[in-house]
């Protein structure tokens, strides 16, 4: 199957438009990650309790019909660990994971 040029410009603009969106995901994601460790740091915010916290199961799929479709699924659970809530002055609350 050959791509015409213009089939190939679109899958061009939706390859970049999709690294655009991950790109901008992970940005965003860092940059909260650290302006909450900044405000910890800085002694603005409060302890207010913390939690033993169930990460919820994934499934994986154990058994098929003949049709290839999943009739038994097997669900695999995680870890529970503790995470803590933090109030800060000013800012919403935030749940981070509690380190060991």
């Amino acid at each position: 199957m050959r791509l015409y040029s213009e089939e190939r410009n679109v899958l061009a603009l939706v390859g970049v438009g999709a690294v655009l969106i991950i790109g901008s995901l992970i940005f965003f994601a860092v940059r909260e990650n650290a302006k909450q460790v900044r405000l910890i740091d800085g002694g603005t915010c409060d302890q207010v309790t913390e939690a033993l916290y169930h990460p919820p199961p994934s499934y994986v799929c154990t058994m098929r019909n003949a049709d290839g479709g999943c009739t038994m699924q097997t669900p695999i659970y995680k870890s529970p660990y503790m995470r803590t809530l933090w109030r800060c002055d000013g800012e919403k609350d935030f749940w981070r994971r509690s380190e060991p």
